[in-house]
């Protein structure tokens, strides 16, 4: 799954304001800012996976609620 990727620029500052006016109208925003990183997101965002069968999906919603993950209710039809 992918957790976040990293864009290496020469200028922090002025990329940091290019992606928060790009980001903005997706509902992207700044959401942390260190010294060397600048990190942009989407509270609630929405991650799809893709996966091979409705078997497989049920599978991975078990193992995430058993690793302590919180579901927001079973999958169902739109889902697999």
């Amino acid at each position: 799954m992918i957790d976040h990727v990293s864009l290496p620029v020469r200028d922090l500052a002025a990329s940091a304001a290019f992606y928060e006016r790009l980001l903005a109208p997706l509902d992207y925003r700044k959401l942390v800012e260190r010294p060397a990183t600048v990190g942009f997101g989407k509270p609630g965002a929405h991650v799809a996976l893709r996966a091979a069968s409705e078997e497989a999906v049920r599978a991975f919603h078990a193992a995430a609620l058993a690793g302590g993950g919180a579901s927001d209710g079973e999958p169902g039809p739109g889902y697999f």
